[in-house]
């Protein structure tokens, strides 16, 4: 099994209320996203990237939403191979058409009010603001069955060494019903010499190593 590069860091948090799911949801060692691998599970689009990396590669990207599109397809990529992934999660491009469809019900899933989860997070709150705490309500009530959501925040580039870089994507997961974080942390690709989209690849096959086996 390739190895898994989680960022120091990378924190489980689930608080009061938010603890008796948990417990319901033991996690498999070494696989701390297990428990959603045959929940549904909405993941939304990757929404920002940050831009002061030491190497200025995030400088070399010229369109920054088609980049992170193909974080989102590598996501998606990696996670429909894994057991039964494929089929309970709702990906960015299926989210993205059922917002559509339901508009103007549902938010926009490009434009979420997210920015305070971006790092550094200075606190995490016992209960998710609004207004993201009522998007995310939204966004589940048009799947059945349905509450967590999964949603990578943002894709910065890290120092790993002498001249190289990993591309790192901050990935929370929430109780949308509850309006809880149920899990927070960093994921991290491979390190690399020089900017390719192989990064994106790399982290989404990491992300997919904590939710289920290949």
């Amino acid at each position: 099994m390739k190895s898994l590069s989680i960022v120091i860091g990378a924190i489980a948090l689930v608080a009061s209320a938010a603890q008796v799911s948990a417990q319901k949801l033991a996690p498999t060692a070494g696989r701390p996203l297990s428990p959603y691998a045959t929940r549904r599970v909405l993941v939304i689009p990757t929404h920002y990237l940050r831009t002061d990396d030491s190497l200025g590669w995030a400088g070399q990207i010229s369109d920054r939403r088609a980049f992170l599109d193909d974080v989102d397809g590598e996501i998606a990529f990696a996670l429909k191979d894994r057991d039964r992934v494929g089929r309970m999660w709702v990906f960015p491009h299926q989210l993205a058409e059922v917002a559509r469809r339901n508009a103007p019900y549902a938010p926009d899933v490009y434009d979420l009010a997210a920015e305070w989860l971006r790092p550094p997070m200075k606190t995490v709150p016992d209960m998710v603001p609004e207004p993201l705490a009522s998007q995310l309500r939204t966004l589940v009530a048009l799947e059945d069955e349905c509450r967590y959501v999964l949603f990578p925040i943002e894709v910065r580039f890290v120092g790993a060494g002498p001249g190289q870089e990993s591309a790192v994507v901050r990935v929370v997961v929430f109780d949308a019903r509850m309006s809880r974080i149920a899990w927070i942390g960093d994921v991290s690709s491979e390190p690399a010499k020089k900017f390719s989209r192989g990064l994106a690849a790399s982290a989404a096959e990491h992300l997919a190593d904590l939710v289920s086996a290949p």
